[in-house]
């Protein structure tokens, strides 16, 4: 899957290659991990939650401080089943302090698997960052529902933390035949929900939850990062 998603479809399709991308996550990890270099030898301190962990391979290969809290949601539990050994293989100074968690990115309030709702799972505290690579592509709904969803994401952040993430857009870029192709399986067979989907739409809503909204689309992604929420 990896092989063919990174190795194929996204230099060849989406025209944003592996590195891009795998550069893009450590920035932000190592961003998140900054301000905790000063008590490198403490408890568990930078905090990181990924929403949508597909196979792991973006935190396999990321720069993780070794006292690190890695918190993985899907909605899919096989997905973090399945991810979460890989982290611990990568980063066996960090699995203990690795865990999972069923949960809704874009479920709201006590909603089923709310991660907002009274008594959900997730540790208590904030997060330095809040991944999202791959994530909203995959999602039903219009461009305005994510981009609520993402808003929400900032009630979570720690004071100077960061919501990032890479998506496909459907609306607004150039493709050429291989992503077209792919494009229309996956929105056919259910996979995508993103025809909809452009940087304007979820850009502009964004800017107005968020003080401070760096993007870049390469190729047929958009790479986004949020901080500072109003």
């Amino acid at each position: 899957y990896d092989t063919l998603v990174f190795g194929v479809v996204s230099p060849y399709g989406w025209n944003c290659s592996a590195e891009k991308l795998i550069a893009f996550f450590n920035r932000n990890i190592a961003r998140a991990a900054e301000p905790y270099k000063s008590n490198p030898g403490g408890p568990p301190l930078t905090r990181i939650l990924d929403i949508g962990v597909g196979t792991g391979y973006f935190p396999a290969r990321a720069p993780l401080p070794k006292w690190t809290e890695y918190v993985l949601v899907d909605l899919n539990e096989t997905c973090l089943d399945v991810t979460l050994p890989v982290i611990e293989r990568a980063h066996p100074e960090v699995g203990t302090n690795a865990t999972k968690v069923v949960g809704d990115f874009l479920a709201q309030g006590d909603e089923p698997k709310s991660l907002f709702a009274e008594g959900n799972s997730l540790p208590e505290g904030g997060f330095d960052a809040i991944s999202l690579m791959f994530l909203l592509h995959c999602l039903p709904g219009p461009p305005a529902r994510k981009a609520e969803a993402l808003g929400r994401m900032g009630r979570l952040l720690r004071p100077g933390g960061v919501v990032f993430g890479a998506t496909i857009l459907g609306k607004g870029v150039s493709r050429n035949p291989l992503a077209r192709l792919v494009l229309w399986l996956n929105n056919y067979f259910g996979v995508f929900d993103n025809h909809e989907d452009d940087a304007v739409g979820i850009l502009v809503p964004l800017q107005k939850m968020f003080n401070e909204v760096r993007y870049e689309v390469v190729g047929c992604m958009l790479l986004f990062e949020a901080s500072d929420p109003r």
